[in-house]
């Protein structure tokens, strides 16, 4: 696990809710408090699709792609007001999973790539996690994935240092 704190938090909410950059992550959860507290469960219900489930969301997803609930984030944050805090828990798609861990043998049953969003008292806080549905001694998906999230920033010209 890594904490990262973000060190522009107005260029970086400009990237997290109008650009692009992060909407293959899947949002698992999102708290919001502005005048009113705010709760998504990601869980995405492909029977509200019917037939025409969005290209953008991948066939083995559970939870919903943050490229579509964006918007909606963005309208809650959105006004005059700065919130009170937030909190997004985003997870790696399984092509990001599959690309991150080309090795099968590093992919433990049921393996989760967290990145917990956290906005609280003006500043943005990045921690890294994961998750397996069994215990495994080793450690290599969780070094990769925290290796790769400050990287990714990087490439997104987000500026971070290290908690």
């Amino acid at each position: 696990m890594r904490a990262l704190t973000i060190t522009n938090t107005r260029d970086f909410m400009n990237k997290l809710l109008n650009g692009t950059g992060f909407d293959t992550f899947l949002l698992s959860e999102a708290v919001i408090e502005t005048y009113a507290t705010f709760h998504i469960d990601g869980a995405l219900h492909r029977s509200f699709y019917e037939e025409d489930v969005p290209a953008e969301i991948p066939e083995d997803a559970g939870c919903t792609p943050w490229g579509l609930l964006r918007p909606v984030a963005l309208s809650l944050i959105r006004g005059k007001h700065t919130p009170l805090s937030f909190r997004f828990t985003l997870a790696a798609s399984s092509d990001q999973i599959r690309t991150l861990m080309p090795d099968p043998s590093l992919v433990p049953e049921g393996l989760s790539l967290l990145l917990n969003i956290r906005f609280r008292d003006g500043k943005v806080t990045l921690l890294t996690g994961t998750s397996t549905a069994s215990f495994t001694m080793d450690r290599t998906h969780e070094q990769i994935w925290d290796a790769w999230v400050p990287q990714f920033l990087s490439r997104m010209e987000i500026e971070s240092s290290e908690q």
